[in-house]
């Protein structure tokens, strides 16, 4: 870096080195307004995870809400389509409600989006990307990876009932086999549950598990994308994945791969991402796929620092 990049603050520089990885992969920048209409963030609150936004009325009395997500803004403006796809990145601070600092805050959230006619090298491309992030981010990562498919086709395979579909996605994501028990449920249901529970762990490892338990079409075809994703990537990307099912997210918007990543000393994960086709079509971008992720720097405040050194010469 320059003198001038040596003046940034570490988050800072992280955030340049993220810029320029997405450009360099042919990723375009995306900007947003400060404000949106807060009726667009209201109707798309399960997305979000919360209805709670900073709002104002402004001279024409529209209710406008201070953004609290990139992803729905790119997808409501997209210019993609299965033709032509669209590569964004961002940069952005958001504004959300925190519950640890019981109020809002402003927070710090760049990732990508890939959006128009989404395959296995779109997916892997941007997985790569995410890998690459991570190890701008930590010397120490993995990325959880799970598919919603594959899950949601094993509910409906073992004849488990829809209405039941959150509860489970619940004790799925606390890894928690005791709350399994206390579902209403056959006793062979359960035991179904907590072997998908416990099908996690090194990619090729786990994804041979998964295999055991498909039994379905669907299913095969959801292990199957896996495969050829993992497939797709190199032997490094790959030496840091894990297979873990209880990255999960809400059915309404989310279909196929998920994913998340994790530093050492972070507890939450620093990037999110995944696959959100039923998000598109309830915008109206009917036959158009989506993929991306976004890393939260929020998440990184307390160890961003420690260990920059290395990847700012690598840069």
């Amino acid at each position: 870096m320059g003198p001038l990049e040596q003046l940034l603050r570490p988050e800072e520089k992280i955030n340049l080195i993220l810029r320029g990885i997405y450009g360099q992969k042919g990723y375009e920048n995306y900007r947003m307004n400060r404000f949106e209409e807060a009726a667009f963030y209201l109707e798309n609150k399960s997305f979000l995870g919360s209805d709670r936004f900073i709002t104002f009325e402004d001279a024409n009395g529209r209710l406008m809400a201070l953004k609290p997500d990139v992803t729905l803004s790119i997808v409501k403006n997209t210019r993609a389509t299965r033709e032509k796809s669209e590569k964004l990145w961002y940069s952005e601070h958001i504004f959300r409600f925190s519950g640890r600092a019981e109020g809002y805050k402003e927070l710090q959230q760049t990732g990508l989006e890939y959006i128009g006619a989404v395959g296995t090298d779109e997916t892997a491309e941007v997985l790569s990307l995410a890998c690459e992030s991570m190890q701008v981010l930590s010397d120490s990562w993995v990325i959880c990876l799970s598919h919603m498919g594959f899950v949601t086709a094993l509910l409906r395979a073992w004849g488990i009932d829809s209405s039941l579909f959150g509860q489970i996605f619940s004790c799925l994501k606390a890894k928690s086999q005791h709350d399994l028990e206390n579902l209403p449920l056959a006793k062979e249901q359960k035991e179904k549950l907590k072997a998908l529970c416990s099908c996690d762990g090194p990619i090729e490892e786990a994804l041979d598990r998964a295999k055991n338990l498909s039994c379905s079409q669907e299913s095969d075809e959801a292990v199957n994308e896996l495969q050829q994703l993992v497939t797709a990537m190199n032997e490094e990307e790959r030496n840091h994945l894990l297979l873990d099912f209880s990255v999960l997210s809400d059915t309404a918007y989310y279909t196929g791969i998920l994913f998340e990543g994790f530093a050492r000393q972070v507890a939450g994960p620093v990037l999110v991402g995944g696959r959100y086709d039923n998000l598109l079509r309830k915008l109206g971008k009917e036959g158009l796929q989506g993929i991306g992720f976004a890393v939260n720097f929020w998440e990184l405040e307390h160890v961003i620092g420690k260990n920059t050194s290395v990847r700012e010469e690598e840069a």
